[in-house]
């Protein structure tokens, strides 16, 4: 069968379970459409496509091939790898269980930028179990290119991509509890004092279409291992005629829990 026919079967896979499991979430958290796009493509290790790299090394994982592994990962990654022991835990989960194997990688943001040759995916890793059926687990990628060929150079389950991503789901749930998990003490404090979250919460409460935001996520970027930021625009209201467009840059801060939000700039700008 020709690259092609492959790279047709696995667009026309990762649609259907899309559409079967509405996007499929590992913890169970809900989250509003998303485009998915799956990294599932036989075609050659050399090819330069980042999403390549993030097939063949879940496949490789999959296999035990430690070799195959080191030769997608950056040496800084391949070292930290080693260290956690991330080859020994999947071996033995293999043992445990033989006929575990990877399905897919279900994009749901990526960016690839060829002329800095840095590239990111954030999706869910699909794998089949013959005791518990189809297992997800939520990973952001990190992929730096050398020459033609792309690395991944981070492996990331709580992202500052996830929490920018779930701060608007929260948002749109109502959940404001959550929302306020996920943003600095001292920069909620001064939302609120602004009168932007009533006003939040107000809006939100009268809004009777089923959809209030949507956040789509263009680009991210770590300033340092402890800070990053978030690009992305936010449309609110969708479904109506009040629909409209905002630009946001989100400033995060790591701490032991994750990330949280330190600053937005494109809307809820707090006046000095």
């Amino acid at each position: 069968m020709r690259p092609a026919v492959h790279i047709l079967i696995g667009i026309l896979v990762g649609w259907l379970l899309s559409h079967l499991w509405g996007y499929v979430k590992g913890n169970d958290r809900d989250f509003i459409v998303s485009p998915a796009l799956p990294a599932l493509s036989p075609i050659t290790s050399t090819s330069p496509s980042p999403f390549d790299t993030i097939y063949y090394f879940y496949k490789a994982v999959e296999e035990g091939n430690e070799e195959k592994v080191r030769e997608l990962v950056t040496p800084e990654l391949w070292s930290h790898l080693k260290e956690e022991g991330f080859l020994q835990q999947w071996q033995a989960r293999k043992n445990m269980e033989p006929g575990l194997r990877f399905v897919l990688f279900l994009v749901a943001e990526q960016n690839v930028d060829e002329e800095a040759g840095r590239a990111w995916a954030r999706g869910q890793a699909e794998w089949d179990s013959p005791r518990k059926g189809i297992i997800s687990s939520e990973e952001t990628i990190r992929l730096l290119r050398f020459g033609n060929t792309w690395k991944i150079a981070a492996i990331e389950s709580e992202s500052p991509v996830y929490t920018a991503d779930e701060f608007y789901r929260a948002i749109q749930r109502g959940d404001w509890n959550r929302v306020r998990s996920l943003v600095d003490p001292d920069y909620w404090r001064r939302l609120s004092s602004a009168g932007i979250i009533s006003a939040l919460k107000k809006d939100r409460q009268a809004s009777s279409a089923g959809v209030y935001l949507v956040f789509y996520i263009n680009d991210y970027g770590l300033v340092d291992k402890d800070t990053a930021w978030v690009q992305g625009d936010v449309i609110w209201h969708p479904l109506t005629t009040k629909s409209f467009e905002t630009p946001a840059t989100l400033s995060l801060r790591k701490t032991r829990k994750g990330w949280i939000i330190t600053h937005i700039a494109g809307h809820w700008e707090i006046r000095k």
